[in-house]
């Protein structure tokens, strides 16, 4: 990454209130939890800025890279908005007026393409089939009001290993109270985080395997924990519903 993206990603850490602590423990920021102002990418090209929301945490939401997003609406670094500001979802092309023959191939192509997408998705299973990113006990469970995951007891140095395949979305330490942390897109569906790492073996843009080693735990007193976290659909999901019995 060049240092004028490394300096951008951090510009829009730095401005978005993703993280708190309570007691100790690490809670992950509210992805998608007002539904009503997201719905589903085939039903709106756009998207109304809620307080605390940065250009990262959006494309990271509505699975669109945010340097696209950035041009698809003019904007420049260090990306700055305001609540309620209206983001364009789609190209700029997309709201110019076409003709009638030009209108009807269009639409000819979208049903083809929503066709082709038909068998992918009906081959999706229920549950993914998800390892667990580190071997240890359950320090503190999922709680969807306290706590967005869970924390796992872990040894310094432990391997942190991605539970599914999946393309890594963030990868850095600019979020206060995290450590190291990654964040790995799997599908359109879910995201995976994992936090408090004391290096991180993977960058943003890799794409990584099932059970790849991806962090290693840090060493921190008095206890050492990685905290794991799933996100369907941007909301927070119990991650003991997810994976297999330790």
């Amino acid at each position: 990454m060049s240092l004028m993206k490394l300096l951008v990603v951090i510009s829009l850490l730095a401005m978005t209130a993703w993280c708190s602590r309570e007691g100790g423990y690490m809670q992950m920021p509210k992805w998608g939890q007002d539904s009503t102002r997201l719905q589903s990418r085939n039903q709106t090209s756009s998207y109304i800025v809620a307080k605390g929301d940065s250009l990262l945490v959006i494309s990271v939401r509505v699975g669109i890279d945010y340097q696209t997003l950035a041009s698809w609406n003019g904007l420049q670094p260090p990306y700055l908005l305001k609540e309620g500001q209206v983001l364009r979802l789609k190209p700029p092309s997309d709201s110019v007026r076409v003709g009638p023959a030009a209108e009807a191939a269009k639409t000819r192509r979208s049903a083809d393409s929503k066709q082709s997408l038909v068998p992918l998705k009906s081959l999706q299973p229920l549950k993914p089939d998800w390892l667990w990113p580190v071997k240890g006990r359950i320090v503190r469970a999922f709680d969807n009001d306290l706590n967005k995951g869970v924390d796992i007891a872990v040894n310094a140095g432990q391997t942190v290993v991605a539970v599914a395949a999946g393309k890594v979305v963030y990868s850095g330490d600019s979020i206060l109270g995290y450590g190291n942390l990654l964040i790995i897109k799997h599908d359109e569906t879910y995201l995976t985080a994992y936090g408090n790492n004391r290096r991180l073996l993977v960058r943003q843009g890799d794409s990584v395997a099932k059970g790849q080693p991806i962090a290693e735990a840090e060493d921190r007193h008095p206890s050492s924990v990685i905290h794991f976290e799933i996100r369907k659909n941007g909301d927070p999901v119990n991650p003991q519903g997810y994976l297999p019995e330790p």
